[in-house]
């Protein structure tokens, strides 16, 4: 993988922010989860989302912060920063050189997987009735989910059997 971007060798997840009331919604645990994310990875350059992720003010902050926003536009938007500078810069790379913005917009896909892979793995709803108990069983899945993948993928990497695997993967 290369530098910055995290997640893609090994599908790791690299920051996990849980709530219990998902009327609320992922978007306003963002900077949050935007913040542990930085603190645990300094090396942290790109954020590759969907067009849910597309607004000024995370654009903004992502910026702040040192990170470049790969967010898919939808239809309608426009170039007007509207008080952001760094929502021009996020949209410029789409129109300036399409190819190359796509091939990492498109790696999305493979952060998708993991989140498949997670649910896949737990289909059933969390029945915890207490939010605090909600929220650490929904962490532990992530972290046994990251568990047994190091653990699948180290001992891939030792095997010279799949060394092409490993070397796809990254």
């Amino acid at each position: 993988a290369q530098r910055g971007h995290l997640g893609l060798r090994y599908g790791l997840i690299a920051g996990w922010v849980s709530w219990a009331d998902h009327r609320v919604g992922e978007l306003s645990r963002f900077p949050e989860l935007v913040q542990q994310t930085r603190n645990l990875h300094p090396e942290w350059e790109r954020f590759v989302g969907d067009g849910g992720y597309l607004a000024r003010w995370m654009v903004g902050m992502l910026d702040r912060r040192g990170i470049g926003a790969w967010i898919l536009p939808r239809r309608n938007v426009n170039l007007k920063p509207l008080g952001e500078p760094a929502w021009t810069r996020s949209l410029l790379g789409l129109m300036k050189d399409p190819q190359a913005w796509l091939a990492v917009y498109f790696q999305r896909v493979r952060v998708e997987a993991t989140w498949w892979s997670v649910g896949a793995r737990n289909p059933g709803r969390i029945r915890k009735r207490l939010v605090p108990r909600r929220e650490i069983e929904a962490m532990l899945r992530a972290v046994v989910r990251n568990l047994r993948r190091l653990c699948y993928l180290r001992w891939l990497e030792r095997d010279s059997r799949f060394a092409a695997f490993t070397a796809v993967a990254s």
